[in-house]
């Protein structure tokens, strides 16, 4: 069953500190995070949708510092952290996954430079701390 709020993620996806919903009977979600003491047999409980995943939101990355930047006429929404002197901007897609991370910086007085720094997959909070991780996103 495909919803517009969640994926059902596959074994892979999964790593300690993987945040998800779980479930015992499909009806009643509660909030879970993969710990190294609560890994279950996942292949088993995976493949039988006990777990589910929450897709990015705006309201997830403003909990992270960002702020809405602007949004274009399709839904996408553009997110801000710092300012535009120097700071991150990130295309949070209303569909498919294209997601981009650029990198802002002042070059002069109200001349700016964007460095694309990632094109790709974002689906979710987990992928969004990787990157963050990655990419070294912080505020400076």
């Amino acid at each position: 069953m495909r919803d517009d709020k969640y994926f059902y993620p596959e074994i892979e996806d999964i790593f300690v500190g993987y945040e998800c919903e779980s479930t015992n009977n499909g009806e009643h979600w509660y909030k879970w995070k993969f710990e190294q003491h609560n890994f279950p047999a996942l292949d088993l409980e995976i493949l039988n949708n006990m777990y589910r995943t929450q897709y990015l939101t705006k309201e997830q990355l403003e909990n992270e510092g960002w702020k809405v930047e602007g949004v274009y006429p399709d839904g996408s929404v553009i997110m801000i952290l710092g300012d535009k002197s120097k700071g991150w901007e990130f295309l949070l897609p209303s569909k498919g996954n294209n997601t981009i991370i650029t990198k802002l910086w002042e070059i002069h007085s109200d001349e700016y430079k964007r460095s694309v720094i990632y094109k790709g997959e974002c689906k979710d909070i987990n992928t969004f701390y990787k990157l963050k991780k990655l990419l070294k996103i912080w505020m400076e």
